[in-house]
């Protein structure tokens, strides 16, 4: 048996997790004595990462995107000569099994200055997709791929503060809380394990994150590297509209110009689900908001909760003055609740070195891969199918 140990659930981990089940199946790993113990480590309650899904107990119809709402395919003949069309494939395969679907949402550009809403034409824009029924259901299928050449075991909720790697047994050792499990191999889908200024950010202690607290030469530069990486934050802020709030939103996503708050708003016209994105610049003004439920104010403490609804409270009136809404009719019926992605949108070109075949570790995320600007849904997914590809060719030559 051998065993691989997956630190993070996003769209990188779920990715890599498919395609190294693909693997296994098509090479009939298990008729060479060496099936697969593939085990997902995620601090969250669920996968997904940045397709996270909130929901609503008060409003069982309400469903929240509130990381990537929708992503995009981009594939040329260059994209399939270079091997990228195995995301593309797995994606093809998600619309199959019924956890994508085409979103044939309306478009609208919102201009804060003018007041003027104007409607771009479908035509001129990319086809759109998301997670069916919601979009964290993206990497929940991606995981769902156990066979008997290869088994998937998910452990939510679990931080990992603990790493060590033993040369002589030439395995890895991964602890939290609740864990202390051994792996033959470690594919790393979160930079937070790795990067030391955020970890001490979050938790406000003087531990540093558990791959450097190894102290390991081989990866002291790709780990000084993603020390080094700046990323572009958001905050979602959500709510639930009323229905005549809804009605006069004609379009199920927004682009804000010439605002120096919000940037985006998913509109959901049906549930009167509303997701409002902050620019970067506003994000950056509020580092410490972590929302009253997130996994990582579990973990780390809450911090003032007066903030963040200080903070939804603002963008969910910016949203309401740049829609030229009066203030009686975005009156909530649910939130403003808000929500800080401190890790999004890298702004690296990756990582120079993501496979150290001699420790027996790989990275995989948009974190990890240079990113395409555009989409960095495919960046990440594409990078766990390239790790994939890297540690099944380790194992199958050892």
């Amino acid at each position: 048996m051998v065993s691989v140990g997956v630190v993070g659930a996003g769209v990188g981990a779920s990715c890599f997790v498919r395609a190294l089940s693909r693997r296994a199946l098509r090479a009939q790993v298990n008729s060479k004595g060496l099936p697969l113990r593939l085990v997902v480590y995620e601090i969250g309650r669920g996968p997904s990462g940045r397709l996270a899904t909130r929901s609503s107990r008060e409003f069982a119809d309400a469903v929240f995107d509130h990381g990537t709402p929708a992503f995009h395919l981009n594939v040329d003949d260059e994209d399939e000569a270079c091997g990228s069309s195995r995301f593309s494939s797995i994606v093809h395969d998600a619309i199959e099994e019924g956890a994508l679907k085409e979103w044939n949402c309306s478009f609208g550009v919102v201009d804060a200055v003018a007041k003027s809403i104007r409607t771009v034409d479908p035509a001129t824009q990319p086809q759109m997709l998301r997670g069916s029924p919601r979009m964290s259901n993206f990497c929940a299928k991606l995981l769902d791929c156990a066979h008997e050449s290869c088994s998937v075991e998910c452990k939510y909720g679990n931080l990992i503060n603990r790493t060590a790697w033993n040369e002589s047994k030439r395995k890895w050792s991964l602890g939290s809380n609740n864990i202390d499990d051994e792996h033959d191999y470690l594919i790393v889908t979160s930079a937070l394990v790795g990067h030391a200024a955020r970890w001490r950010s979050l938790f406000g202690n003087d531990a540093i994150a558990p791959l450097r607290a190894g102290n390991y030469d081989e990866l002291s530069s790709t780990l000084d590297e993603i020390d080094a990486q700046e990323t572009q934050p958001v905050i979602a802020t959500m709510c639930v509209l009323s229905a005549p709030a809804a009605a006069t939103l004609e379009h199920d996503l927004y682009h804000i110009e010439n605002h120096p708050m919000i940037r985006k708003v998913v509109v959901d016209r049906q549930s009167g689900a509303v997701v409002v994105h902050s620019t970067h610049e506003f994000a950056r003004m509020h580092p410490d908001i972590r929302a009253k439920k997130s996994v990582i104010s579990k973990y780390a403490g809450q911090s003032d909760a007066e903030s963040e609804g200080t903070v939804a409270s603002a963008m969910l009136h910016a949203f309401a003055d740049a829609f030229s809404l009066p203030a009686a009719l975005v009156e909530p019926q649910w939130g403003p609740f808000a929500h800080r992605w401190g890790a999004a949108f890298p702004s690296s070109n990756g990582l120079s070195q993501t496979f150290h075949p001699t420790m027996n570790v790989a990275f995989a995320g948009d974190f990890a891969a240079q990113c395409d600007a555009s989409n960095y849904v495919q960046t990440a997914g594409q990078s766990g199918c390239d790790a994939a590809d890297e540690i099944f060719g380790l194992i199958t030559s050892t």
